[in-house]
Formats: C-alpha cells, structure tokens, sequence
C-alpha cells in the first residue's frame, strides 16, 4: 500500500516534502542552539556549526567555532540565569544552502549592581551586593545561512541583528509562590535542570 501511494506522489509533492524535512531540521539546529546556551552545553552548541563557520554577534566576531565556543562559556559563566526564547521563522532553501531568519528575545541575569554595560568576566562581589540582580533584556534576530553536508543541516555564517536592548536593577522574579518550595524547579545549568536530564543522551552528545 505504502509503495502504491509513494508512486502516486508527484515530482512537485516529493520536493514540497523535502523541503517540510529540510526545514525542520533547521529549526531543530536553532532549537538546539538555545537549549546549548541555556544549559551550558558546549558539546551541543559545537554541534549547530560547521568547523570552519562564522559567528557575527556584534561584540563576538569569529571563524574560529571553537573560540566562539570559549567566549560563549565566558557570559554563561557570569549569568545567574540565561533564557533564550525563539519567535517567528523565516526560512528558504536552495538545494544545499538555506536562508533562515529566527526572531529571538533573551533575559540574562547577572548577580550585582545593574549598569550600563555587562559585565562579562564573573567578578567577586561586595558583600552588600550579593543577592542583588541585574537584569539584560535584548530583542534580536538569528540571520543564518545554513548549510547541509550529506544529510546534517548547520549554520555556516551568522550574524545577530540587534533590534533592542535593556539593562535594569533586577527584581525577584525568583520567588516561588509557595513556602517551602521556593528552590522547586528552579533552571539550573546541564544535569542541574529538568530538561537537562530529560534530553541526557538523546541530543546527539
């Protein structure tokens, strides 16, 4: 029956479907771009670029994959808490390459005085300091030119358009609404967090 409907599907049908799996795939390496960054996973961010990409993110600009890498553990290491949330998609493809842009908000927090600009090395607070957050907002896009070699899709060049940013005093938007509880669930960095564990041994690392 399946040999009788796959003749059936036309030349047109067989490239739409194609395309529907190559832009899934797309999105899964952009999926698994955030969860990388989100969860300190630097195996699983190496695993949306090709080794010789580049990575254009204004004040990261690099064609050495593993040095973006490094620099990209350097801020996660001076976040509290890192959340990366992917909006509208526009994706093209054109045989091997595709075109993709992925609206992106993003929430840094960062333990310490709020300033004008971010700190990115971790630096040892005051004690008067401790507790108090700073808060980085940024609305950004994702533009990528993706490439697929064999049957694996990943980014090839990156540029990250910024189209707002914001720097606040942070407010406790930590406390859990329930005593005793307040630690419940909280997002945690690899095996710390739920989807951490969930995901352990089923990302391709």
């Amino acid at each position: 029956m399946l040999a009788d409907d796959m003749a059936r599907i036309s030349d047109d049908e067989l490239k739409a479907l194609r395309e529907l799996r190559d832009k899934d795939a797309i999105r899964d390496v952009i999926a698994r771009y955030c969860h990388g960054i989100d969860r300190r996973n630097p195996d699983l961010i190496r695993t949306c670029y090709w080794p010789d990409a580049m990575d254009d993110h204004g004040s990261i600009v690099v064609t050495d994959i593993e040095a973006y890498i490094a620099a990209c553990m350097d801020v996660i290491d001076s976040c509290v808490v890192i959340h990366h949330h992917v909006g509208n998609m526009l994706i093209r493809v054109d045989g091997n390459f595709a075109r993709s842009e992925a609206y992106l908000l993003a929430h840094h927090r960062i333990e310490g005085p709020s300033e004008p600009y971010w700190r990115v090395a971790p630096t040892i607070l005051p004690p008067d300091m401790i507790g108090k957050w700073g808060d980085f907002f940024v609305g950004s896009r994702m533009v990528d030119l993706m490439e697929k070699r064999g049957s694996e899709w990943r980014v090839k060049h990156r540029s990250v358009v910024y189209d707002w940013y914001r720097v606040v005093e942070g407010q406790d938007w930590s406390r859990y609404p329930y005593e005793g509880h307040e630690g419940f669930h909280y997002a945690g960095h690899g095996m710390k967090d739920k989807a951490g564990e969930l995901f352990a041994g089923h990302l391709g690392v």
